[in-house]
């Protein structure tokens, strides 16, 4: 979906990661995909929520 433009915005809410280095959000695109954030949040836990723009 994001490869053909039908996304817009994300919000993502994540967890710190404590052992190894974590999993892709995404696989390979095939090009490059601009996103601005516009919105960041944290929490009291280490939650943090982003929103992103295209």
């Amino acid at each position: 979906m994001l490869d053909h433009g039908l996304i817009d915005r994300l919000i993502l809410k994540r967890a710190p990661c404590v052992l190894g280095s974590g999993t892709p959000l995404f696989g390979a695109c095939a090009r490059p995909i601009s996103m601005s954030r516009i919105r960041t949040e944290t929490y009291e836990n280490g939650y943090l929520l982003e929103e992103f723009e295209a």
